[in-house]
C-alpha cells in the first residue's frame, strides 16, 4: 500500500503525489488510477477537473465534475493519456474542495512517441543476432557492416560496447574490436550504418564458428536521455 498524502493538512488524502506516464506510442492510451479519500466526518463537495482539457489527458470514470465524497469514502480517478504527437505532455489534475475553498494539485507529465531499434539482415540466433566475420586468424583484420533501424515514432539514443563472450564487466579495448560510431542518435524511421572492424586474436580453445566477442547495444528514448542530462547539469538529483 501506498502511504497517504494529506493535502495542505487537510484531511483529504491521496496516495499519489504526481502521475508520470513515460513513453506512449502514438495512438495508443494508457490509463493511471489515483484515490482521494475523505477523513472528514462529513461530506465534501468537490471539483475534480484537468487544467488543460484540450490536452492528451483526459479524466474518466465521473460522469460530473461536480461529486460528493461521504465521510471515509474513497473516490478512485482514472486519468488516461493518449498522445497523438511525439513530445512532452504536462498538465495538472485540479482538486478543488468547495467547502473550504482549498484547490489541490496533481502534476501530470508523459510523452508520446517511443522509439524501436531493430538490427537489420543480421541473422538471428538461439543467442540474439550472429554477425559472420568470415575466415579469422592471428594478425588478420576483419571489417564488417551492420544496419540500425529506428521503426518507432520517438527518437533513440544507442550506445555500443562490446564485450568478451559470456562477460559483461569490462568491455574490449578497441584495438581488439572496434565499432564506429559507438554512441550516436537515430531519428523515428531512420536507419544507421556501423562499422564493426575484428583484429583481436581467436583464442587458442576456440572451436570453428565459436563467437569471438559480442556486441551489447544500449537503446532507449532521446528524451528521456535529454531531460536526465539537463537534470543533472543543472545540479538536480536524477
Amino acid at each position: 500500500d501506498t502511504m497517504l498524502m494529506t493535502f495542505n493538512h487537510s484531511l483529504l488524502s491521496c496516495n499519489k503525489s504526481s502521475l508520470y506516464w513515460g513513453g506512449v506510442s502514438l495512438g495508443d492510451s494508457r490509463p493511471l488510477k489515483l484515490v482521494i479519500r475523505n477523513t472528514f466526518p462529513y461530506e465534501v463537495p468537490l471539483r475534480v477537473s484537468l487544467r488543460d482539457p484540450l490536452s492528451a489527458f483526459q479524466l474518466h470514470g465521473l460522469p460530473d465534475q461536480d461529486v460528493i465524497i461521504h465521510p471515509e469514502e474513497q473516490l478512485p480517478l482514472h486519468v488516461v493519456f493518449a498522445p497523438l504527437v511525439a513530445k512532452v505532455f504536462v498538465n495538472a489534475l485540479d482538486i478543488y474542495d468547495q467547502m473550504h475553498s482549498k484547490k489541490f494539485k496533481i502534476p501530470l507529465c508523459g510523452y508520446g512517441g517511443t522509439s524501436n531499434v531493430e538490427l537489420v539482415n543480421v541473422p538471428k540466433s538461439s543467442g540474439g543476432h550472429l554477425l559472420d566475420l568470415g575466415q579469422v586468424s592471428t594478425g588478420s583484420r576483419s571489417v564488417s557492416k551492420i544496419s540500425l533501424h529506428n521503426s518507432g515514432h520517438g527518437t533513440a539514443f544507442v550506445k555500443v560496447l562490446c564485450y568478451p563472450v559470456g562477460e559483461s564487466s569490462s568491455p574490449l579495448p578497441p584495438s581488439q574490436v572496434a565499432v564506429s560510431p559507438t554512441e550516436f542518435i537515430l531519428p523515428p524511421q531512420a536507419a544507421k550504418e556501423l562499422l564493426v572492424i575484428f583484429t583481436g586474436e581467436p583464442k587458442p580453445s576456440a572451436t570453428p564458428g565459436s563467437p569471438l566477442a559480442q556486441l551489447v547495444f544500449f537503446t532507449g528514448d532521446e528524451i528521456v536521455r535529454g531531460r536526465f542530462v539537463r537534470a543533472v547539469s543543472g545540479g538536480l538529483q536524477p
